[in-house]
């Protein structure tokens, strides 16, 4: 089983400050500059960071009001989901990994 809690993966000190920022509870979603600026990573850093950590971090499918992309934690994401989508998002996980 994958970890989802990212206290128990990330080591690197600027990365924790990255994901400290993405769990800052005053924001559903941030942007990359956001991110790049509390963490002290580039903003190509923290575009990498949901390819880096796929079980981690999302990607908003939606730009911001700049059209810059988005990022949160998987978990807060699930978090905020209603049973339903919880279901949905359970099932469309399930079926694309085990069809491949």
């Amino acid at each position: 089983m994958t970890p989802t809690d990212w206290r128990t993966v990330i080591k690197d000190p600027q990365e924790v400050r990255a994901f400290e920022a993405l769990e800052d509870s005053r924001w559903d979603w941030r942007s990359t500059a956001a991110v790049a600026r509390t963490s002290g990573l580039s903003e190509a850093q923290i575009a990498q960071l949901p390819a880096k950590y796929p079980t981690l971090v999302r990607r908003s499918l939606a730009e911001g009001r700049a059209g810059e992309y988005l990022y949160t934690l998987h978990s807060k994401y699930f978090a905020q989901q209603n049973p339903l989508q919880k279901a949905w998002t359970f099932l469309s996980s399930s079926s694309s990994t085990s069809s491949s």
